[in-house]
């Protein structure tokens, strides 16, 4: 024997209310979920699952993804390393234009486990003002900078690149291209 159970008015109400707050339940989830994404400043971007490019001068390296505070150190930590820096020849003028900077983030996982990250420096007129494609003669207004890692020979303080260890919040390697 099945009892069917009386829809009234007021079971109704208490299925609707219910259901609401189920959908709130997990607008909230979804809302705190997508806050606890990191963020960056406008001209800093993560490049993720590097490892194995081409580009990525380390090569096959075990990636990580930073939390807002490693991204915060990361960022902390690049003015640093040209302020120390600003005596030499080559850095005085990165020194006095350092907010003209593209910063690229990749993190990775050195062979003791460590947490670096390798920041690629790009100058602004590389990155708003890019060569034209020589075999298309393509000109593009923006480089693809938020989503590809640029390796570039030369090209003196235009580029430079520095690696970042997260736990100790210090630097190594740092380097400016060459002309």
């Amino acid at each position: 024997w099945l009892v069917k159970p009386a829809t009234t008015p007021t079971r109704r109400r208490y299925h609707t209310f219910e259901m609401n707050i189920r959908l709130s339940i997990i607008i909230l989830i979804f809302s705190i979920v997508s806050c606890a994404e990191t963020t960056t400043s406008e001209n800093v971007t993560v490049l993720l699952n590097q490892s194995g490019s081409e580009w990525f001068r380390y090569g096959e390296m075990k990636m990580w993804k930073p939390n807002q505070a490693d991204i915060n150190i990361a960022e902390n930590t690049i003015p640093k390393v040209i302020e120390d820096n600003k005596t030499d020849y080559d850095v005085k003028e990165i020194y006095q234009n350092i907010d003209d900077y593209y910063f690229q983030l990749v993190p990775y996982l050195d062979k003791n486990n460590r947490k670096i990250i390798y920041v690629n420096s790009l100058c602004k007129s590389f990155v708003e003002n890019p060569i034209p494609n020589s075999e298309t003669k393509e000109q593009k207004t923006e480089i693809e900078w938020k989503s590809h890692l640029f390796n570039v020979d030369d090209g003196y303080n235009c580029f430079w690149q520095v690696q970042l260890d997260i736990e100790k919040e210090t630097y190594f390697d740092f380097s400016v291209n060459g002309i």
